[in-house]
């Protein structure tokens, strides 16, 4: 064998697990952001929690974060419509004292924020929705919700769905 072909062999070898190790590192960096919802209720009040989870290996800034109502069109498709500021919560389905989400907010890789909201809030701001002039032709309840999230590492934003309980969307229609 020449030299030639064992450094031509060698090269294909190198670069083949390069480009390997490439694509893998740039799958792995694909998944930056993690939501899960966690829905409690009681008799009278329902909680919408969420938390949010960096889960690559880079710092990541929320720009933005709101919980939106996913109101029906006229072609019968859900669109963003009216939304709240989430509260920050120190831990899950603790009585712990809820504080103003202050963004921008920068979570390390491995760090967690807790956010959520209750139905009270909900109604509230629904409430005054439902009083302008705005709303009073276009806006039909739905019980679908939708947790917003902007960030610096996309352009897109991440969107968590979920849904609120019947007795919830009972109430909505009933608020105004």
């Amino acid at each position: 064998m020449s030299a030639t072909l064992i450094l031509a062999v060698y090269g294909a070898i190198l670069s083949t697990v390069l480009g390997f190790i490439t694509v893998f590192n740039f799958l792995k960096e694909r998944r930056i952001l993690s939501v899960e919802a966690h829905p409690s209720f009681e008799t009278e009040l329902a909680h919408y929690d969420f938390v949010i989870a960096n889960i690559s290996s880079r710092p990541l800034t929320i720009i933005d974060c709101a919980i939106m109502n996913l109101a029906k069109t006229d072609e019968g498709g859900l669109q963003s419509d009216w939304g709240i500021e989430p509260y920050v919560l120190k831990s899950l389905f603790g009585n712990d004292k809820t504080k103003k989400l202050i963004l921008p907010r920068t979570l390390h890789p491995g760090e967690i924020l807790i956010v959520g909201t209750n139905s009270d809030q909900i109604i509230e701001q629904f409430s005054f929705y439902a009083s302008t002039k705005i709303a009073a032709k276009t806006w039909t309840p739905t019980e679908a919700m939708q947790l917003e999230i902007s960030h610096s590492m996309s352009k897109k934003l991440h969107k968590t769905v979920f849904k609120l309980e019947e007795n919830e969307l009972s109430r909505l229609t009933t608020s105004n």
